[in-house]
């Protein structure tokens, strides 16, 4: 019991009282019955930080404490706490192996580890997030970490260069096949958009890389313009019009021979 001076903050008589109480034998025995009660009931012993329990015990708060002090803790208290279903010292790696399991499964199912940003598992889990952040956070990942995400198939850390690719692939197929890289833009390629790829290389063509812009530009009948494009097909036929019949009065339901 302290007798405080009543000039003394109320909230360091708190935080001293905490500080003292949780040190001693009979409170961590207490708060370890209070995080045996919440394995007990969400099945692991992941609690959030934030967490209190009904009776406003800070159990998160002591829980991360346990973790940041562990050389503090007697062996058969860092025994007692492992043997708990969940227990992890190291939140973050549990967090990054949690993550990598879910993109194991989800390569497996669908083939590649492409994830859409927005996709959630069944059970809520934010694939699509996590996948996201290793991409951002790759030059604080480790070694390992990367040469594990990397043996996965389909993985990319650049998803925007790997969306491009796989667009200039189709407009290459395509090309081979009917002589021209001028794609409808309604077109679709085995599902892809291929039409709407090419509109977007159109209208985007400042954001393009100079090599990007070669590559497009070399493939047969390339065109940035096509209304441009148009007009000077609509002349050209025109003029073939005019050499062979003499005039430009061309009938509004004319149509040359190849169609």
């Amino acid at each position: 019991v302290f007798d405080l001076p009543t000039t003394v903050d109320s909230s360091f008589a708190d935080s001293l009282t905490t500080y003292l109480v949780e040190q001693t034998t009979s409170s961590w025995n207490f708060m370890y019955g209070l995080l045996e009660a919440y394995v007990e009931k969400e099945g692991h012993a992941k609690v959030p930080k934030e967490y209190k329990t009904e009776d406003g015990y800070n159990l998160g708060g002591w829980v991360n404490r346990q973790r940041s002090t562990k050389d503090q803790l007697t062996p058969e208290q860092i025994i007692r706490l492992e043997s708990l279903d969940g227990w992890v010292w190291n939140v973050l790696e549990f967090q990054w192996e949690e993550g990598f399991s879910y993109l194991e499964k989800y390569v497996a199912q669908e083939g590649h580890a492409r994830v859409p940003q927005s996709h959630k598992t069944a059970d809520g889990y934010k694939l699509g997030g996590w996948v996201s952040n290793q991409r951002s956070r790759k030059d604080i990942l480790t070694s390992e970490q990367i040469e594990r995400l990397e043996s996965l198939k389909g993985w990319v850390w650049d998803i925007l260069e790997f969306q491009w690719e796989e667009g200039f692939s189709y407009l290459k197929a395509y090309v081979e096949k009917e002589g021209h890289a001028r794609v409808p833009s309604t077109h679709k390629e085995d599902g892809y958009k291929l039409g709407q790829w090419v509109s977007v290389q159109r209208y985007t063509i400042e954001q393009l890389t100079p090599e990007q812009i070669i590559r497009l530009e070399s493939l047969d009948g390339w065109i940035w313009n096509v209304s441009e494009f148009q007009w000077e097909e609509g002349f050209s036929y025109l003029k073939e019009f005019v050499e062979r019949e003499g005039h430009a009065r061309v009938s509004t339901s004319y149509k040359t021979k190849d169609g």
